[in-house]
């Protein structure tokens, strides 16, 4: 008999927890993009001093973080499984339009129109 597996689903959401808020980079204030492990550690460090001094002028989705959960989003992120998951999970914003060069439509290649 087939058991429903929906639990093992890491993108389902579990008692009102949406798996897409409060990934382990948002916890952090940290982009998926930073490179490096000493910069990583360095920016993890700096958060949970914040965290620690003041952690109300920080709040994530309107609620007060706390140390412990700079902690865990950081064993997470250092867990390659885990961090691919939150990298997944963590919804990227898209870049700022430049004034200066307004976005122009993709240009189709037209090479294969004149072929055939």
């Amino acid at each position: 008999m087939t058991e429903n597996r929906i639990a093992d689903n890491p993108w389902a959401w579990r008692d009102g927890h949406n798996p897409y808020r409060a990934t382990p980079f948002q916890v952090l204030a940290l982009s998926p993009e930073t490179g490096g492990r000493g910069a990583t550690r360095n920016h993890i460090r700096k958060r949970r001093q914040r965290i620690e001094r003041r952690a109300d002028r920080y709040p994530l989705f309107g609620r007060t973080l706390r140390v412990a959960e700079v902690n865990a989003a950081e064993d997470r992120i250092k867990d390659p499984a885990q961090r691919l998951l939150a990298q997944l999970c963590t919804h990227r914003p898209e870049p700022p339009t430049r004034p200066d060069r307004p976005e122009q439509p993709a240009q189709r290649d037209r090479s294969d129109d004149a072929a055939g």
